[in-house]
C-alpha cells in the first residue's frame, strides 16, 4: 500500500513546494521599481547647455567659442530614454540616451577661427551644436535586499557630437560667403559606474547613479561625468511616473594630427518620464 501512495502524493508535494516558493518570492518583492526583470523609461529632460567648443587647424591660434556668446545655451526639452534588464538577482544591465540640438545666428562680436574658417568681427554667423549621448553599464549589486540595492559596474559613455559654423560678410558690393566648417566627434570612453536604489514605500522608490572615467581612446582624450537622482512612483504594479535631476559633464579633445577639436560642455537638467515594468 505504501508504494501505491507515493505516486499520488508526489504531485501534491510538488504543488506545495511550488506554492511555498512563489509565496516566498512574492513576500520578498517589496517594490516593483527595484525588482522588475525589464524596466523601460521614456520622457523628456529640460537641459540648459553651458560651456564651450573649438576646432583649430594646426598652426592657428586656439579660440574657445562660448555657448552663451553664440546663443547655444538656450534650455529646451529633449528626448530621454532609459532601460534596465536584470540578469539575475545581482547582475543588471542599464542603458540611457539623451540628445541636444541647438542652433543660433547673429552678428559676431569678435574675430575668431574655426577649423579652416577665419571669421572677422561683424560677420553674420550661424552656429549649431548637436550631440547624442549614450550610456551603457553592466552592474553588480554588492548590497541587495527587498528595499535596498547598492552596487558598482563598468560600462561605456558615447558622446557623438557635431558643431557647425558658417558665416557671411556684408560689403558695399554685396554679401560674401566666408564658407562653413564643422567639428565632428564620436568618442566612446569607458567608465566606472555606481548606483544606489531605495524602496521608500511599496510604490515609491529613490534611484541614484553616477559614472566617471578619464581615459584615452585612439584620437580622443577626456572624461565624461554623469549623475542622476530620480523619484519613481508606481501608479500600477507595472506602470508609473518619475521626476528627477540629470547632470552630464563632457570634456573631450579630438586630435587627428591636422586639426584639434575640443568640447567642454555641461548639461544640467530636470527629468520627467513614464515607466513600464515587466
Amino acid at each position: 500500500m505504501m508504494y501505491r501512495k507515493w505516486p499520488l502524493q508526489t504531485p501534491f508535494l510538488g504543488v506545495l513546494i511550488t506554492l511555498s516558493a512563489t509565496a516566498a518570492a512574492e513576500s520578498a518583492r517589496y517594490n516593483a521599481s527595484l525588482d522588475d526583470r525589464l524596466t523601460l523609461r521614456a520622457g523628456g529632460v529640460y537641459a540648459e547647455p553651458d560651456g564651450s567648443f573649438r576646432s583649430t587647424r594646426q598652426g592657428n591660434p586656439e579660440t574657445e567659442l562660448d555657448l552663451g556668446d553664440f546663443g547655444l545655451d538656450d534650455g529646451e526639452w529633449r528626448l530621454w530614454l532609459a532601460g534596465r534588464l536584470r540578469l539575475g538577482q545581482r547582475w543588471r544591465l542599464d542603458a540611457s540616451y539623451m540628445n541636444i540640438d541647438n542652433d543660433s545666428s547673429g552678428q559676431g562680436a569678435l574675430d575668431f577661427n574655426f577649423g579652416d574658417l577665419i571669421i572677422p568681427v561683424d560677420a553674420d554667423v550661424a552656429t549649431s551644436l548637436e550631440a547624442d549621448i549614450y550610456l551603457v553599464n553592466l552592474g553588480f549589486a554588492i548590497v541587495r535586499t527587498p528595499r535596498v540595492e547598492i552596487g558598482l559596474g563598468l560600462g561605456a559613455h558615447v558622446f557623438d557630437a557635431s558643431a557647425n559654423v558658417s558665416a557671411t560678410l556684408d560689403t558695399n558690393t554685396g554679401p560674401i560667403d566666408l564658407g562653413s566648417d564643422s567639428a565632428d566627434a564620436t568618442a566612446p570612453l569607458p567608465n566606472v559606474h555606481a548606483f544606489a536604489d531605495f524602496a521608500l514605500t511599496p510604490k515609491l522608490a529613490l534611484m541614484t547613479s553616477g559614472g566617471w572615467l578619464d581615459a584615452e581612446y585612439e584620437d580622443y582624450d577626456g572624461q565624461i561625468w554623469t549623475a542622476r537622482a530620480n523619484l519613481e512612483y508606481r501608479i500600477l504594479e507595472s506602470a508609473g511616473i518619475g521626476v528627477g535631476v540629470n547632470f552630464i559633464d563632457v570634456d573631450i579633445d579630438d586630435d587627428d594630427g591636422s586639426k584639434t577639436s575640443r568640447y567642454d560642455v555641461e548639461l544640467p537638467g530636470v527629468l520627467v518620464y513614464f515607466t513600464l515594468g515587466f
